[in-house]
């Protein structure tokens, strides 16, 4: 009987002890360009990242001691509802590492620990698929070229860009590298869906963009992965989509559900020098040898395994690069980001010309393919080094953490004065270039953290109806608005027009750092200075707001079905008084029965009326002297909102809760959605079935080959005496 020659024998060991050296040299390249601070206890900011340490701690406090997910936040976007818009497994996987380690630790290891592995996954999945030594080494190199390429610093699959904040992405190639070598794998082996359903799943609920290659991975393997016949693959990957959906669902069904509760934002990002940036001189040299070593094995290579392996490999390439190609034009139309279609596209090119030059390098003897392949593998660390400029400093202000820049000793002062609870009324700041210098310039979306009081801003900028009205009131007292919603407007600085709507959302103080507003905010008379903190000034507003409140005019029922982008307009043009607008579409047949007719003010409470509200994670508790009257949340609406009293919840301008109270003590918890609950419990179902089934499926091969060795049958042992 032939045996594999990707598996390791006596012959073979040199070219594994080659392997193994190699990718210990790769890891140790990598972790060379981290600083020593990546040991501290302090959590790491710079960019979107430090904004990400929120919900990790959300979860490790609340969310897994309570068993509650997602976790409803109510200190970002209005409340919004952490890791449902967001891909979870990342932030589960990190927040497990905080059994070992500190949570700050944890979350620096966790960042960093896909960009360590990928080399080592792309090498797993060459040789699972049967590629021959050196291919798998030079795919482990390519995967470490594509993971420290600089070209671009926030797309996505790069270091720089997990240093920005998109380390889920990186996550999610990990998974899906190792998901395309297990079902390989499985396949060769004639095994049944295993790990291979896991790792998909794995990738669905770490990063979405990277999903979407699924489809083309499985196309690609019933189409030409030179194992079995095409019936049995087929078979095998209808199977892994039912597991894989299965296991997924907990996260599949709230996020599509969530889908029309988000805020779309659709970006075109900035093509200047795009070109550049997808094909950089750091991977012209693989591009190039990939060509020709592509070339050379159709025309030399007679085995046909090993071309139908290159065909699979080139016919995958090629789907994907056409799909995110086109990706590229069409993600805009449906509120994606048009860049983040390359970093696949990239990784996918690199690894079909390392396994294609690997290819290449059996044709000579075994002396000349080892030589070879540790040339190539150490040459192109040595290329790559050349290209490695703005890692090192970037990591090192990253994992230096918050604690250690200069204006953190101000911060500490602020965040002292303003500590509180999130009953407490919510700090508005001013978005500007300069509070990078306190480690990101989204320093303050990171207020719950640090003074325990809510803000508005959220680095989840889409995830809840209130988004574009805070960022609209961003734009109104900052000199230098981010405005990442390209289809909503933005005003222009003017502090004074913005008092009645911070009233509205619920803000009692305010941060400014630019000269130039500090100097506006002081001359507003709703506006009174507390105290400086470097260059920073904190204002409180003189009338402090609630976050409960009833009407004084008479609210007008939208039946319109864009009811959304009147609210939007409603608070585009807000000022004190003003009526409401109630959503018809948000409220249940019973609720429209409160009204009806033209006169609504017998829903307006009487002036002597008393609220009162405690908010905290697990929910929004009212009081009130005056129920059966309409009463307004400055919280954004879901329809997964439940009172305790039974009464219904629907919307109001612009985005906010809306009830009618029963009751003169209401309590209101989010996330109660049936559909919700049954995806989480199909998912726990099948991950306890699909786990005994395994684990039947290996007592029963143990206990056959126990049987086959003892009755003198072949089996993995005597193959040879067979």
């Amino acid at each position: 009987m032939s045996r594999d020659p990707t598996e390791p024998g006596n012959s073979h060991r040199p070219e594994l002890l080659i392997d193994l050296s190699f990718l210990l040299l790769l890891a140790f390249f990598f972790v060379s360009y981290l600083p020593l601070d990546l040991l501290r206890s302090s959590p790491a900011s710079g960019g979107d990242l430090g904004s990400h340490f929120w919900p990790v701690m959300t979860l490790l406090e609340y969310g897994f001691p309570q068993a509650d997910f997602p976790v409803w936040n109510p200190g970002n976007n209005g409340g919004e509802a952490q890791l449902l818009h967001y891909f979870p497994l990342p932030f589960f996987i990190i927040t497990g590492l905080c059994i070992f380690f500190p949570p700050g630790m944890a979350f620096n290891f966790g960042v960093l620990l896909p960009l360590l592995l990928l080399p080592g996954a792309a090498y797993l999945c060459a040789r699972c698929m049967g590629f021959r030594f050196p291919a798998p080494l030079l795919a482990a190199c390519a995967a470490q070229t594509f993971a420290l390429n600089e070209s671009y610093k926030i797309w996505g699959g790069n270091a720089l860009s997990t240093l920005a904040g998109q380390f889920a992405h990186q996550y999610a190639f990990l998974f899906f590298v190792l998901a395309g070598g297990a079902l390989c794998y499985e396949l060769r082996r004639r095994r049944k869906v295993g790990f291979s359903a896991l790792l998909c799943a794995a990738v669905v609920t770490s990063h979405p963009y990277v999903a979407l290659a699924l489809p083309l991975l499985v196309a690609g393997v019933v189409w030409g992965f030179p194992a079995g016949t095409r019936q049995e693959r087929l078979k095998h990957v209808c199977r892994l989509a039912l597991w894989s959906t299965l296991l997924s669902l907990w996260f599949l069904v709230p996020l599509l559900d969530n889908q029309k509760w988000t805020s779309p934002l659709s970006m075109v990002w900035d093509r200047n020098g795009l070109w550049v940036k997808i094909v950089p001189l750091l991977f012209v040299p693989w591009i190039l040898l990939g060509c020709l070593s592509l070339g050379l094995c159709f025309l030399r290579f007679r085995e046909r395994k090993r071309i139908a392996l290159l065909q699979f490999f080139a016919f995958l390439t090629c789907s994907l690069g056409v799909f995110y190609g086109v990706g590229f034009f069409v993600f805009p139309h449906f509120g994606l980001v048009d860049v983040r279609a390359m970093p696949q596209i990239q990784c996918i090119v690199l690894l079909l010309s390392a396994v294609a030059l690997g290819e290449v390098l059996t044709i000579p003897g075994k002396a000349y393919r080892r030589f070879g392949a540790m040339a190539l593998a150490a040459g192109s660390m040595l290329w790559l080094s050349a290209f490695i400029v703005q890692l090192p400093a970037w990591s090192a202000w990253n994992f230096s953490g918050w604690e250690s820049k200069k204006a953190h000793r101000f911060l500490e002062k602020l965040y002292a004065s303003a500590r509180g609870d999130f009953s407490d009324s919510r700090i508005l700041y001013e978005h500007s270039p300069l509070n990078h210098f306190a480690g990101s310039v989204r320093v303050f979306e990171m207020l719950p953290y640090f003074s325990g009081r809510a803000t508005l801003e959220s680095v989840y900028t889409q995830s809840t109806i209130l988004s574009r009205s805070i960022y609209l009131l961003q734009s109104e007292v900052s000199k230098s608005p981010s405005c990442p919603f390209s289809l909503s407007p933005c005003h222009s600085r003017d502090v004074g027009k913005a008092i009645d709507k911070m009233k509205l959302l619920g803000v009692g103080s305010y941060i400014a750092i630019e000269p130039s507003t500090v100097a506006e905010a002081m001359e507003v008379p709703e506006l009174q200075l507390r105290d400086r903190f470097g260059p920073w000034r904190l204002f409180d507003l003189r009338e402090q707001s609630s976050y409960v409140g009833h009407l004084k005019e008479e609210p007008r029922v939208v039946e319109e079905e864009n009811w959304r982008g009147l609210f939007e307009t409603w608070f585009e043009n807000y000022s004190k008084g003003k009526a409401f607008l109630v959503a018809a579409k948000t409220m249940s047949p019973a609720a429209r029965e409160a009204f009806k007719g033209a006169d609504n003010s017998r829903l307006l409470a009487p002036a002597d009326c008393a609220t009162g509200i405690e908010v905290d994670f697990s929910g929004l508790t009212l009081d009130t002297t005056c129920p059966g009257y309409l009463h307004y949340l400055a919280f954004a609406y879901h329809p997964s909102w439940r009172a305790s009293s039974g009464d219904d919840v629907f919307a109001v301008s612009p985005g906010f809760i809306g009830i009618i109270p029963s009751e003169q003590r209401v309590l209101l918890a989010f996330g109660e959605s049936l559909l919700w609950r049954c995806a989480q419990y199909v998912s726990i179902f099948s991950c306890a079935l699909f786990l005994i089934l395994r684990l039947f499926q290996v007592v029963s091969q143990v206990v056959s080959q126990g049987r086959g060795n003892i009755e003198g049958r072949p089996g993995p042992e005597n193959n040879g005496a067979a």
